[in-house]
């Protein structure tokens, strides 16, 4: 299979990698996944706004903001990957749930996943429809 260094440069090559004696194949990700990855962490984010019970004022004003913040300003970085890499394995692997990933990943194979998935150098597509390095 051609190396790539990321998701972005991958469209329509799926990778597979082993993870604790398994095969789990990471598909590139699309448009729609972007998205909701976008809507992720802007609703991740309001939910941690909503715990800090906060003045009614200043907790809309909070909540207002993520609605224009850059994603990257906003995202826990954890729960982001996270999120990304069950995105990406999802389209192969249907009855993984997010949850699941917290017991599938852990230090010894993230370096290899971030390679494959792009997730540390590349953001979701630009106007152009081009991974933006990060």
């Amino acid at each position: 299979m051609p190396k790539t260094d990321n998701l972005g440069d991958a469209v329509g090559m799926p990778k597979t990698i082993t993870i604790k004696g398994k095969e789990y194949t990471f598909s590139p990700l699309t448009v729609n996944d972007y998205a909701e990855l976008e809507e992720f962490i802007k609703s991740h984010r309001q939910e941690q706004i909503r715990k800090l019970k906060l003045p009614a004022e200043k907790e809309a004003e909070a909540l207002l903001a993520t609605l224009d913040a850059d994603i990257d300003e906003i995202g826990d970085k954890l729960q982001v990957a996270r999120y990304t890499w069950w995105l990406a394995l999802r389209r192969n692997h249907k009855n993984l749930k997010l949850k699941d990933m917290g017991d599938l990943i852990d230090e010894s194979v993230i370096e290899q996943i971030n390679e494959v998935t792009g997730v540390a150098e590349a953001g979701p597509p630009d106007a152009e429809g081009v991974a933006s390095a990060k």
